[in-house]
């Protein structure tokens, strides 16, 4: 089994291609500059470490673990460098109650920097699934 892993992860890594983003901008610097709190050392190098990934035109291969609070601004600043690279991004959570409580603490974070943030799920009805976040 870890063999197999092993290829699959080697056939992502070598022979797939994705988009190639661009981790240093504006919105990532505000981001970071607007967070209510000073990101840990492991939080600064685990999103240094995501932009890196995500800088390279190739999927991003990467588990992201921690506590919820502590792991959700690595992830929201994963969404701003798709963003600021002219991408929309989509951060999932295993059930509605935690899609919820994300949505809640991840438009907090983002007031600052002026990103919108909607919260989609199967209580959605279809018709608002389909407007445009400027609508």
């Amino acid at each position: 089994m870890q063999v197999g892993l092993a290829l699959r992860k080697r056939h992502v890594e070598e022979d797939l291609r994705g988009i190639a983003q661009s981790p240093k901008g504006e919105l990532t610097q505000a981001f970071i500059g607007s967070l209510p709190f000073r990101p840990t050392d492991a939080q600064t190098k685990a999103m240094r470490e995501i932009g890196a990934d995500m800088s390279r035109p190739r999927p991003m291969h990467r588990l992201l673990q921690g506590e919820v609070g502590v792991a959700r601004p690595c992830r929201v600043h994963a969404a701003m460098v798709a963003i600021q690279s002219g991408n929309q991004a989509a951060i999932m959570a295993p059930t509605e109650v935690l899609a919820e409580q994300h949505a809640k603490k991840i438009k907090e974070l983002c007031v600052p920097v002026d990103v919108d943030v909607e919260l989609l799920t199967s209580a959605v009805p279809q018709a608002k699934r389909r407007e445009s976040p400027n609508d």
